[in-house]
């Protein structure tokens, strides 16, 4: 009886029991059956609201860990970035709704892209800004990216 190899590959939502072949059970050859996985899974945050409280007298530099999103997907679909939203200006809570100022905040806060790790790159005053609001935007790398956010407040 001859040898050889045949490989199937098999999406990992197909329907319990799918037909893959019995053809090369039956010819006694190797079959290997490889599982792809498809980009359906959004990044998750345990929670979708953080508080982080930091010290208005704080080095510039320092770090800070927050909880980690997590993506349900395999391989390269569950690999995340993180960053803080594509739109940069939020508002500040000033006491006042109605007196709700524009800011950049990046200009106080970045990023680690792999670990979402804030780190503090602004001097920080708590007399002129009580509240920073960030939201960090974690995206996986599948072909067709999805995304999942988070709130964080720093006061």
């Amino acid at each position: 009886m001859g040898s050889g190899q045949l490989h199937y590959s098999v999406l990992e939502e197909s329907q319990h029991g799918t037909f893959v072949g019995r053809i090369a059970q039956d010819l006694g050859l190797e079959v290997k059956v490889e599982i792809k996985d498809i980009n359906d899974n959004a990044p998750v945050f345990s929670v979708r609201e953080q508080i982080l409280s930091i010290a208005e007298l704080i080095t510039s530099g320092i770090r800070f860990a927050l909880e980690r999103a997590s993506d349900a997907d395999i391989g390269t679909n569950a690999l995340l970035t993180y960053k803080l939203s594509p739109n940069n200006h939020f508002s500040l809570d000033s006491g006042n709704n109605e007196d709700a100022i524009p800011l950049q905040v990046t200009k106080f806060f970045s990023i680690n892209t792999d670990t979402g790790e804030i780190r503090v790159i602004g001097k920080l005053d708590y007399e002129d800004i009580n509240c920073y609001e960030l939201q960090i935007v974690a995206e996986d790398k599948g072909s067709s990216p999805l995304s999942g956010h988070c709130d964080v407040f720093v006061d």
